[in-house]
């Protein structure tokens, strides 16, 4: 259950399998009804908890809750309005509920176990603990922005077989990264001048293209145990790498991020139970501007870099004892509509969630005729959505062929400036193909 379900669950099963002749999508005039009778689900939190703030399709689901066993993850990576709704959920509803994360602020665990009578599970049995006390990460923090420093060290360990995550936090600073390293582009070969594998993966893509950049992603970054052969590659990725994507690096390079972040970034690098001597290489660095995080976000990084600088080489274990000292401050009071309205259903929807929304979902004007022929045969037509940035949107709004029937809540964008190697960018394809043609020449 999330907003692109019925996308997902079209060829989830191979020609082989009985169930894939079934459908699992709910007509949304029986939502709820359709739903009732199953017996595992696998949702987003916005089709669960947004029931706190009287989202609708979330509130269709409440009578499952009589009945049900609730797992949360990734509770570390919840805005303000999210954590505000989750813990006013814990202390209201006598649910059985398991919240899980490797990364947690000691103000948000105390606000879970005190205040939301949560029981932590601070003990790691067996290998797990020997995995967590590994010694994986040697970590360098550089003082100042020098892309030109970390691009040397890049190119040094692809030249000495090593496969690098190069995470950063905005979506055109990935983009200019991987135009950097590309031998050429476009191009039906995406490898960098050494001849390793390149790629670039964030949210700015059509949902199809970006499955298979996820995909990509995990083959090229298997687990590697230390007697593995090297393999060199390059992957620039977003935000998105901090969650579901298991990803295994020998060298992680990031810019400064909110220290749940980063914490889950390194989570990507020397992975295998025993930590491998040419791996776990860790460059952290300030990028030109915080966007899209404030002060708020990156409150304790201070503190956190210092405790690793001085650390030599780190562990699990040692993350979570520096995140428990950050003097991280307390999210302020969020009211959840659905304990505080009383008996008028006041909607604020919108609310859940606390971020600015940059983005809208779009549609290459390339793709218009063919979204429109899976719409009218009743097939999944999100493979063919894009998130574009609201700045890029008002500029294509205007365009005089939009279809008459086309969705209002979808806008056109000029395929341009789309590339499935590298997504949507804020300029066409064409100019940045010229544009790295001058700096090739000098």
């Amino acid at each position: 259950m999330h907003g692109a379900a019925d996308y997902d669950l079209v060829g989830m099963f191979d020609n082989s399998d009985v169930r894939g002749a079934r459908r699992y999508e709910v007509d949304d005039r029986l939502y709820a009804l359709g739903f009732w009778t199953k017996r595992v689900f696998s949702a987003t939190v916005d089709q669960f908890l947004a029931f706190m703030q009287h989202g609708y399709r979330a509130t269709c689901m409440l009578p499952v809750l009589v009945d049900s066993v609730i797992v949360i993850d990734e509770v570390h990576s919840f805005d303000a309005s999210m954590f505000a709704a989750l813990k006013d959920f814990l202390r209201a509803f006598a649910v059985p509920v398991l919240c899980m994360t490797a990364s947690l602020s000691e103000q948000r665990r105390l606000d879970l176990t005190d205040d939301c009578r949560l029981t932590p599970y601070c003990d790691k049995p067996g290998e797990l603990r020997a995995i967590a006390d590994a010694k994986r990460y040697r970590v360098t923090v550089l003082k100042e922005t020098s892309i030109e420093v970390v691009e040397e060290r890049v190119e040094k360990a692809l030249v000495e077989g090593r496969r690098v995550l190069w995470v950063v936090n905005q979506v055109r600073r990935a983009q200019e990264i991987f135009l950097r390293f590309a031998k050429d582009f476009p191009s039906e070969e995406l490898v960098t001048r050494h001849g390793a594998p390149l790629i670039c993966y964030h949210s700015r893509f059509r949902l199809n293209d970006r499955r298979e950049r996820h995909q990509v992603a995990v083959r090229t970054f298997p687990v590697r145990t230390p007697t593995d052969p090297r393999s060199p590659a390059l992957a620039i990725t977003t935000q998105v790498c901090e969650m579901s994507l298991d990803m295994d690096a020998d060298v992680l390079v990031t810019e400064i991020a909110p220290v749940t972040a980063m914490i889950q970034r390194m989570g990507r690098c020397n992975r295998f139970r025993d930590a491998r001597p040419d791996a776990g290489e860790v460059i952290i660095y300030p990028p030109d501007n915080p966007r899209p995080y404030d002060q708020t976000d990156l409150a304790g990084v201070t503190e956190f870099l210092d405790s690793l600088s001085h650390s030599g080489t780190v562990s699990q274990s040692m993350l979570e004892v520096f995140l428990a000292e950050l003097p991280i401050p307390a999210d302020l009071p969020v009211d959840t509509e659905f304990l505080k309205s009383g008996p008028f259903a006041d909607g604020r929807e919108a609310a859940f969630r606390d971020l600015d929304d940059f983005t809208v979902r779009g549609i290459l004007d390339t793709d218009v005729q063919s979204f429109l022929d899976l719409v009218r045969h009743r097939k999944p037509a999100d493979g063919l959505v894009v998130p574009v940035p609201r700045s890029l949107a008002r500029n294509q709004m205007s365009l005089t062929e939009r279809p008459a029937q086309f969705s209002r809540n979808l806008t056109i964008v000029s395929a341009s400036h789309y590339d499935p190697a590298i997504g949507l960018c804020d300029e066409p394809i064409r100019e940045i193909r010229l544009r790295k043609q001058r700096d090739a020449n000098g």
